[in-house]
């Protein structure tokens, strides 16, 4: 530590006979302009008679800076270099935007599409079991229908359904499903919540709705006959009573003639895809790359809290990393990933990783990154400064270190030639 010290005043030392010889230098300078001026003011005189009160003062003026400069150059280099290494260490240390990187699996998470153009968030779910779904949404399917309890339908062709919840799956269980959910886009805006993946029952779960526009579902049916289940619904085109005790549940078999099933979706829906016997490597495919997202959100709510206390939120995390200005940090599970607003803006890749979560690729913006079990007081942060975007880590700590040897010896330079000063006659 010593001798670190004392190289470091040792160029410190160096450093301040550059200054004085670059004071002498400014000193020449200083002398050759005031000659030269001295022959301009004299020039302008002989010229324009009429501005000479002018130009005296002016030139007044002129030779008593030069005068100040001449005999005060040192101190006032010295002063310019004490700003300059201030303003160095500063940008050092003071928080910038930069951008980061991360990682993570986590059990669920949230987001709001940002893109400008409709994108493409699931691309495709093959032999799934059963797809069910929660909220209000108009059906319409064609094929062929029979059904026990209500056998009105099983001479049409075509069937409208208002219903509140329904589900979709094989008639017969036993043979191998060939429903395919072949596409979800989701419009600007759209909004994604609760996305997860239960291994017990082999469902992926999730909630989405929109602003405007509807997001766009596509569910390929298949050629095997299929059982609809319905509950809570309305069937527009028969016109039933509505004390009709079959209109709380309803199930039926269709044998569909249009293989192609779209649904627009604008209210909140929440879907259960259910796919079995899937080998590891069939999710790798399962959601679209590079999704512009705002308001990403790795935690959820306490469900065994109730409504008429504060609301406990609890981390989703499970693992990962995340890195920022060359440094990185590990994540542990149930912590909390605290970004300052940019934040996330680029889901770059999501899967389903077998018997862990969702991992999720992911980058974006921000000032620092904090990390800690509780959402109110991290333990751990990540800051990128100023010089973080143009200078290696290391580079910027040896800058530090320099600066701030250099600038103690200067200031106490500059307080020792003030004392010497102030004792002159």
């Amino acid at each position: 530590m010593i001798f670190l010290q004392t190289i470091v005043q040792k160029l410190a030392q160096l450093f301040l006979w550059m200054i004085k010889s670059i004071g002498q230098v400014i000193r020449k300078i200083i002398i050759t302009g005031c000659s030269l001026l001295g022959q301009l003011i004299a020039f302008l005189k002989w010229i324009f008679p009429q501005l000479k009160l002018g130009v005296e003062w002016a030139s007044k003026c002129f030779y008593s800076c030069a005068k100040y400069l001449l005999e005060h150059r040192l101190v006032i280099i010295v002063c310019l270099l004490l700003l300059g290494f201030g303003t160095l260490t500063l940008a050092a240390i003071l928080p910038n935007l930069h951008n980061f990187e991360g990682n993570l699996i986590v059990e669920e998470l949230s987001f709001t599409y940002e893109g400008t153009q409709p994108k493409e968030f699931i691309n495709r779910i093959s032999k799934i079991s059963s797809i069910e779904s929660e909220g209000k949404q108009t059906l319409t399917f064609t094929g062929k229908f029979q059904s026990e309890t209500m056998p009105e339908i099983n001479q049409l062709q075509e069937l409208k359904i208002v219903s509140n919840q329904w589900a979709i799956a094989p008639a017969n269980p036993k043979i191998n499903s060939d429903i395919d959910l072949t596409e979800l886009s989701l419009q600007p805006q759209a909004q994604v919540s609760s996305l997860s993946y239960d291994f017990i029952r082999h469902q992926l779960i999730f909630s989405v709705q929109s602003e405007s526009k509807p997001n766009l579902l596509k569910i390929y049916l298949g050629s095997q006959p299929l059982k609809i289940t319905l509950a809570e619904y309305q069937l527009p085109d028969l016109n039933l009573p509505n004390d009709d005790s079959r209109l709380k549940n309803l199930e039926f078999v269709l044998t569909p003639r249009n293989k192609q099933f779209k649904l627009d979706i604008i209210q909140p829906t929440k879907f259960y895809i259910t796919s079995q016997n899937l080998p590891r490597n069939s999710f790798k495919n399962w959601f679209g790359n590079r999704i512009e997202v705002q308001d990403i959100k790795l935690s959820r709510s306490d469900p065994n809290i109730s409504k008429f206390t504060e609301n406990l939120q609890i981390s989703t995390i499970v693992e990962g990393k995340i890195r920022m200005a060359e440094q990185e940090k590990e994540m542990k599970p149930n912590q909390f990933l605290i970004i300052e607003k940019p934040g996330i803006k680029l889901l770059r890749h999501t899967e389903v990783i077998p018997e862990k979560g969702i991992e999720i690729r992911f980058s974006g913006i921000t000032k620092s990154l904090e990390i800690g079990l509780d959402h109110s007081f991290p333990v751990t942060q990540i800051k990128a400064s100023w010089l973080d975007s143009l200078l290696p880590r290391d580079a910027i700590i040896a800058l530090i270190s320099f600066s701030a040897a250099t600038f103690s010896y200067l200031l106490n330079w500059l307080i020792e030639h003030a004392a010497r000063s102030s004792h002159k006659p």
